[in-house]
């Protein structure tokens, strides 16, 4: 065995696949485009092919969940956009919690999330690739990197709701949180410095739960009111030394 394979014998397969850099990246700049990155200040509107909607049904906890489903976008069949539809058992509960105190309100609906989801939410399935331990490892990372950034949940990541399962596979309830994805660059002008200082405050911001994004792709950020939030988190990383974990936010580099 030659010493390239001999350095990845403790590692997983997922680990295996990752560029295990931890500096915070900018994307390449195409040659030809001016030095800023165009974002746009509405969601686009694609004049291409786009699935009819589709009515889903899965089971969260104790409610039996219907809703209109689209694709998110082309790139990421896995991942649905979903309306829900408010039953009249729903609806009656709503009422009835209405009726307690605040302090009795924000109990019950921690203790059963499922009745109190927002109409619009995300349904991110686990992906089909070849090897099912690779799936299931990034799966399982993307529900240990919400549980460890609970505290800055709907501010920095998506809220993580719960799992499910939907058409044989495990799938997240996530926020849907609206924005524009950086991997969009129409419209509006946004220039390298706003774009690293925005980078930077997210990457800090899961930094100090010692949690990194290492999968810096545009799409996995979109712009919010004027800040990121991070999404796809399936291959993050955990707990890095103290000194990268203080330092990373100050590296931003072109690549």
């Amino acid at each position: 065995m030659d010493g390239y394979e001999s350095d990845y014998l403790d590692e997983s397969p997922c680990q295996i696949l990752r560029k295990r850099s931890h500096d915070i990246v900018l994307p390449k700049p195409i040659p030809g485009e001016p030095e800023r990155y165009r974002l746009p200040a509405t969601q686009i509107i694609r004049n291409d092919f786009w699935p009819r909607p589709e009515t889903v049904c899965f089971r969260f906890r104790a409610r039996l969940v219907s809703a209109t489903s689209t694709l998110a976008d082309h790139n990421h069949p896995h991942v649905l956009k979903l309306h829900l539809d408010l039953s009249h058992t729903s609806r009656f509960i709503h009422r009835l919690v209405d009726l307690l105190p605040q302090c009795a309100r924000s109990w019950v609906k921690s203790v059963l999330p499922e009745w109190f989801l927002p109409t619009d939410i995300i349904l991110k399935q686990q992906k089909m690739i070849g090897e099912k331990e690779i799936a299931k490892e990034l799966f399982d990372t993307e529900v240990r990197a919400y549980e460890r950034l609970k505290d800055i949940q709907g501010a920095v990541v998506p809220i993580y709701y719960g799992q499910v399962r939907y058409d044989g596979r495990k799938a997240l309830i996530l926020q849907d949180v609206g924005g524009v994805s950086l991997a969009e660059p129409v419209c509006a002008t946004l220039e390298v410095e706003e774009f690293s200082r925005l980078l930077q405050e997210c990457y800090r911001a899961l930094h100090a739960f010692a949690v990194h994004q290492s999968d810096a792709q545009c799409g996995n950020f979109h712009l919010i009111g004027g800040r990121l939030m991070a999404l796809d988190l399936e291959m993050a990383d955990f707990d890095l030394p103290a000194d990268d974990n203080a330092s990373l936010w100050r590296r931003v580099y072109h690549t």
